[in-house]
């Protein structure tokens, strides 16, 4: 994966931590509640990487980076680690609303998320390609 450059206005948290504080408000619809996993992941990851960088639950990275850059990559990497799996109508819908999402507030760059995207087109193409259950003759 080829790190984006990232702006000095999108290093701060705070875009992600609005945005789960808005998610928790509607959370009585379940895509906001797939999304709210995503982005609690993402959230605990960085807040680790930003207070503990060396932490023996996160995978360390060159000494050379910023401290700002290794939390976002942990924070992005909990973030996939929490999408759903590309199995059934709705968990395809849930995982392309988190990638989306990714996408408008910088946690997964433009090109890992078109890539996520053909993966979800993939995954609903086969789905349509099932056969219809059939109900049992009486």
């Amino acid at each position: 994966m080829t790190l984006l450059p990232i702006e000095p206005s999108s290093l701060a948290p705070s875009a992600a931590t609005a945005a789960t504080e808005d998610l928790q408000s509607e959370s009585d619809n379940p895509l906001n509640a797939v999304l709210e996993r995503c982005m609690k992941a993402w959230n605990r990851n960085y807040e680790l990487a930003s207070i503990s960088p060396k932490h023996e639950g996160l995978n360390n990275c060159d000494e050379t980076n910023e401290d700002e850059i290794f939390a976002r990559l942990q924070g992005a990497k909990a973030f996939r680690a929490a999408l759903p799996m590309l199995v059934g109508y709705e968990n395809i819908r849930d995982f392309i609303a988190c990638v989306t999402y990714a996408m408008l507030i910088e946690i997964l760059s433009t090109d890992e998320c078109h890539e996520l995207f053909e993966a979800a087109k993939i995954a609903m193409a086969l789905l349509k390609t099932q056969p219809k259950s059939q109900t049992p003759a009486v």
